[in-house]
């Protein structure tokens, strides 16, 4: 079945999926918060009710446990670029996935221990999905043909955008028609669809092209050339740590990618919450624009690969 798609869109479709679910393990406490600690609106036998939020969190503690994951998510980065390139990218993309999927499930259990367990259990998902664009990029680095390399790079991290998209609207759905007073619902829904996806992966994705039984030798020959490139460069695999961080190009990279993501994050964070609190806003809405984000990731990956092919 499907053995007429090339493996590497494929896989490109599962990595996106795999984005997809990662949004929705990182933001769906965002959007449950507001039904955990505040007065909201669950379906019972048809009936809309108003319920109180079973827990007591005051604004500081509720800033902690959204801001959480982060620690974990941001230490993780470079460490886990490392041991992508040392184990397999994609092992590890999909290991962070289902062990992010076990604690997703555990968060209700652990709300209800005390707010110090979801604090913990928040860096523990942080960590988990926190390799996940670097494996991105390994994986890429042995299925991708350099035409294409960008468009299937920046088509799989559409998922990212498309699951903000597609996780706000549910998790209000959830939190209004869900089982476990609503929020508990996010959770179970959530986790549970990451470990089918890590199910599927383990079944459909190999580490590189040479590893795969059912690969066609068309597809095999025009990805034997990265593994080429790759081994050619393994006789030298000391990181010039130091150029690195010397490099007046890095950190103008690294100055916009944090002048992007402080944004970003501030209002992924805390703009469901205010929306829903201060204007009344329905959940559902809140999310509508991310969906401009996601074709802009699949456009300009495709623009920069034409651009690529034109200059040679």
């Amino acid at each position: 079945m499907f053995s007429f798609i090339p493996k590497r869109y494929i896989l490109s479709g599962l990595i996106f999926a795999g984005f997809v679910i990662m949004s929705g393990l990182r933001a769906n406490l965002n959007v449950a918060i507001g039904a955990m600690i505040g007065n909201h609106t669950i379906n019972v036998d048809g009936k809309d009710i108003v319920k109180r939020g079973e827990f007591k969190w005051d604004s500081k503690m509720e800033g902690v446990i959204l801001g959480a994951f982060y620690y974990g998510y941001m230490v993780f980065q470079i460490p886990g670029g490392v041991l992508a390139m040392r184990f397999g990218g994609a092992k590890l993309f999909g290991v962070g996935i289902g062990i992010a999927s076990i604690l997703t499930l555990l968060t209700p259990l652990a709300a209800r221990l005390s707010p110090i367990a979801v604090i913990l259990l928040r860096i523990g998902e942080g960590l988990s999905l926190g390799a996940l664009f670097p494996c991105n990029h390994a994986i890429w680095s042995h299925w991708s043909p350099p035409e294409e390399r960008t468009t299937l790079v920046t088509v799989s991290v559409a998922g990212t955008s498309v699951g903000y998209l597609i996780t706000m609207p549910i998790s209000g759905i959830l939190t209004k028609y869900g089982f476990d007073g609503g929020w508990g619902s996010v959770f179970y829904c959530f986790g549970v669809f990451g470990l089918l996806w890590y199910m599927i992966w383990l079944l459909c994705v190999h580490e590189t092209p040479d590893d795969h039984p059912s690969l066609s030798d068309e597809e095999r020959l025009i990805l034997s050339h990265n593994d080429k490139d790759l081994r050619s460069k393994v006789g030298n695999p000391e990181i010039p740590w130091f150029k690195i961080l010397k490099s007046a190009p890095v950190w103008a990279i690294i100055a916009a990618n944090f002048a992007l993501d402080w944004s970003f994050y501030v209002l992924l964070i805390s703009l469901p919450k205010f929306l829903v609190e201060i204007f009344n806003t329905e959940i559902h809405t809140v999310s509508r624009t991310l969906v401009v984000s996601g074709m802009e990731d699949i456009t300009w990956g495709g623009d920069t690969d034409l651009l690529k092919i034109s200059e040679e």
